[in-house]
């Protein structure tokens, strides 16, 4: 994917100067290219992939960009039902109790 090049004339000095604007792109993701999750994952996608594998293979958000993700949720594609959000807001109070930075 090439990111878009516009060509802009603009008056310096009384020249005529050609400039180029570039589109960027962001590429955050939720994995931080970690290799422990990047390989976690990706075997976890052959086995269900394997032939006679009775798993059927689902979309992975930790291995989505910030911007799948916000396309995915935009779109009401993702599990936002009241116990799916108690058992995330659960975990998230696991995790920082764990790290010792949980309000107590």
């Amino acid at each position: 994917m090439s990111a878009l090049l516009l060509l802009r004339p603009s008056r310096i000095l009384g020249r005529t100067v050609i400039g180029s604007i570039g589109r960027s792109m962001s590429t955050a993701t939720r994995h931080d290219n970690d290799p422990e999750v990047l390989e976690k994952n990706k075997q976890s996608l052959l086995r269900k992939h394997a032939k006679g594998s009775t798993e059927y293979p689902h979309w992975h958000e930790e291995l989505a960009s910030d911007a799948e993700a916000f396309v995915k949720s935009y779109r009401g594609e993702i599990d936002a039902s009241e116990v799916e959000i108690a058992k995330l807001q659960k975990a998230t109070k696991k995790v920082l109790e764990t790290k010792g930075d949980g309000k107590e």
